[in-house]
This record gives C-alpha cells, sequence and structure tokens, in this order.
C-alpha cells in the first residue's frame, strides 16, 4: 500500500490491522493438524483444508478491471503505513 498498489490480504495474525479498516479482508481457514511425514527441514506436512478462494478471485478481476477502484483502494487510509507504525512506536514509548 506504501507504493500505491492495493493489498488484499486474509484475516490472520496482524493483517487486518495493518490495513487499518479500508477493508477486502479475507477469511483463510487455518491449519489444524499435521501429517507424520516431515519436510526437507524436518518440519510437519500440514493436512490444507479446503480453501474458498471465489471471493479472492473475484476481488482481483475486480482490481484488475477497474483502474480507479485499484488506485483509490491505498487512498482509503489517508495516512502512510510509515505514519501508522511511528504512531505505534510513540504509544509504546508512552507506557514504559
Amino acid at each position: 500500500m506504501l507504493r500505491g498498489i492495493p493489498v488484499l490480504p486474509s484475516d490472520l495474525g496482524g493483517l487486518p490491522e495493518a490495513k487499518m479498516d479500508t477493508g477486502y479482508i479475507f477469511p483463510v481457514r487455518l491449519i489444524r493438524k499435521y501429517l507424520a511425514s516431515l519436510d526437507e527441514h524436518l518440519l510437519p506436512f500440514g493436512d490444507l483444508p479446503d480453501q474458498d478462494v471465489r471471493l479472492w478471485c473475484s476481488e482481483i478481476n475486480g482490481f484488475i478491471r477497474d483502474s480507479q477502484l485499484y488506485r483509490e483502494v491505498p487512498r482509503r487510509l489517508g495516512i502512510s503505513p510509515t505514519d501508522f507504525s511511528a504512531e505505534w512506536i510513540r504509544i509504546d514509548l508512552k507506557r514504559h
């Protein structure tokens, strides 16, 4: 978003907060169990749940077809992500 490119993240971790209520957050089903086999790094393979990607595909196609929407979504922030980070640093410093 900092470079003016729309970001379409999942609803996991801190990604929704980083979007700062600008919309376009998509649900993802978590890995709930792992297989007994290991990969080359000795990490277990996840038993990947099916994901419904239709909504993601629909929104990506919307951005491809609508250049105004493509430019508008990053502008919805009103401030840059670096401003957001700087504000959180100030808040954290005030607490300590």
